[in-house]
């Protein structure tokens, strides 16, 4: 199993959805997929930012590169996850701290394996 990152051409699931609700309970609910928060499927989170022209006006065509990507209402979370493994890799060190990143592409792995041994 290839815990990959986002390309063009990539069959994404995009059926599947979290909700979040604001911290006030009164906030208007969010719903997003996989790999939109945090990477489960993919070694990377999405970019595809709901700000975006073409995510704003249906007229604006979608560019190839974010053709099947889930919209990302969450803001820069590619960035936060860098930096949790980062933080990651700076607490173990240079001799213990690849694995880190190893243990990352072992879940992510994992994640794509543990649905079909479900069933």
């Amino acid at each position: 199993v290839d815990a990959g990152f986002w390309s063009k051409g990539d069959a994404r699931k995009t059926t599947e959805t979290d909700e979040v609700i604001a911290p006030s309970e009164d906030g208007p609910k969010v719903e997003y997929g996989v790999d939109v928060s945090f990477p489960m499927h993919y070694a990377s989170v999405s970019t595809n930012y709901d700000w975006l022209p073409h995510n704003r006006d249906p007229n604006v065509p979608t560019p190839p590169e974010y053709d099947g990507m889930p919209v990302q209402p969450l803001g820069n979370r590619q960035e936060f996850y860098q930096d949790f493994l980062q933080g990651c890799k700076d607490h173990f060190g240079p001799s213990k701290g690849m694995r880190c990143v190893h243990n990352e592409i072992d879940r992510i792995a994992m994640s794509l394996r543990q649905p079909q041994s479900m069933q």
